[in-house]
């Protein structure tokens, strides 16, 4: 007895594709589908029965989608404020850490410097006092506008400084520590700037 042979369909484009699982897809892909939709209405200049129903489909979608948007934008913002107030919590932490560890060391150089002790075998620790780069030191009250350079401008060129300057810009400034640590050690004098040298606690 002869078998029947199946129907086969043909093969669905990508279009239908996407169209038959408009369900599982994200508010931009279906923004993107629309958008697809719409432009190849256009250049054809007219629109099939089947990309009609198409684009009744995905407006119909998007047009749920939109009445959920409100609530998840809610939810991630407050997400959000809570993240921020987390990265807030974490960076107080650390620099809080961070004092209590620079506080311990410079301790521990205080007392070995007062004994005059070299170096100490702490377990399997050493512990030696080492001289760290020179800094710059200022007085309170410092100000020279020769070492001074724009605090929010990367390498500003001084026509940039003088145009914010013209056009009403703040152009906020702070000292320049590198050029005055480099004009000191040129042997320059700088009214209340200094080098200074600190030790530090070297732990091997």
């Amino acid at each position: 007895m002869p078998t029947k042979k199946k129907k086969t369909s043909e093969p669905k484009g990508e279009i239908e594709k996407k169209t038959d699982d408009i369900e599982l897809m994200s508010f931009f892909q279906l923004e993107g589908l629309l958008a697809t939709l719409t432009s190849e209405a256009d250049e054809n200049g007219e629109i099939s029965e089947d990309r009609m129903m198409d684009l009744v489909k995905v407006r119909a979608e998007l047009a749920e989608r939109v009445r959920e948007i409100p609530a998840a934008v809610l939810k991630l913002e407050a997400f959000a404020d809570y993240l921020g107030r987390e990265v807030d919590r974490i960076v107080a932490a650390r620099r809080r850490v961070s004092r209590i560890a620079e506080r311990l060391r410079g301790g521990v150089v205080k007392y070995m410097q007062s004994q005059e002790i070299e170096q100490i075998t702490a377990g399997s620790y050493m512990l030696k006092v080492r001289a760290c780069p020179e800094h710059v030191e200022l007085d309170d009250d410092f100000h020279s506008l020769a070492f001074t350079k724009p605090k929010e401008i990367k390498n500003p060129s001084d026509e940039a400084v003088m145009a914010a300057r013209e056009h009403g810009g703040i152009v906020v400034m702070q000292h320049d520590r590198r050029a005055i640590a480099e004009a000191l050690k040129r042997g320059e004098k700088i009214p209340g700037a200094r080098l200074e040298r600190n030790y530090c606690l070297e732990i091997k």
